[in-house]
């Protein structure tokens, strides 16, 4: 889907609720990727929360204007900074690509972070409202609490869990040298 501003296009891997369309400002929290060929505005997301990690790149350095001091961000790394920020993105040394969500203010909250796997085994708690997961590098086995069978990812895919019950965790096994798995815990603030 093509970026607010009119500068790229994102793909979207999630949003929630479902049948919620970004483009009309619905939905509580979306998780997309996107791809920067060169630097430029971002665009504003009004009462909206951001979780951004480069995947893929260099890397890049956002300036956030007089709202927070540059922040130079490297793969694997994450940040979280207010939609309505007026940021600005410097590449480091070429293409990036980014993992990002957004979640509205008082209807969403979570975490992101870049399991390193490669061919470990990782047990992972899961949020009992969402917890979704994506291939970046690799692939890997996940088995989920109730489900006969494990999911094989490879890279590009996803897992959504969703309603886990409190305490339920899942297995994450790499299954190739350089997995890296992405995993978002999303809920709804109490």
């Amino acid at each position: 889907m093509p970026w607010k501003n009119g500068r790229g296009t994102s793909h979207e891997l999630a949003i929630w609720p479902q049948e919620a369309v970004f483009a009309r400002g619905e939905g509580d929290w979306r998780i997309a990727k996107a791809s920067f060929r060169e630097g430029g505005p971002f665009s504003r997301f009004e009462g909206y929360d951001r979780l951004l990690v480069v995947l893929a790149g260099e890397g890049l350095v956002l300036d956030h204007g007089n709202a927070c001091p540059r922040r130079r961000l490297r793969r694997n790394e994450v940040w979280r900074f207010a939609g309505e920020w007026d940021t600005t993105a410097l590449l480091e040394g070429g293409p990036i690509d980014d993992l990002n969500i957004l979640m509205r203010r008082g209807r969403a909250e979570g975490s992101l972070e870049l399991l390193m796997l490669g061919t470990r085994r990782s047990v992972e708690a899961l949020e009992p409202e969402h917890t979704f997961l994506h291939v970046v590098e690799g692939a890997c086995r996940v088995r989920v609490p109730g489900e006969d069978e494990a999911f094989e990812l490879g890279v590009g895919h996803s897992l959504w869990v969703h309603e886990a019950r409190e305490g339920e965790e899942c297995e994450v096994e790499g299954l190739e040298v350089g997995t890296r798995v992405a995993i978002a815990r999303i809920r709804t603030p109490r």
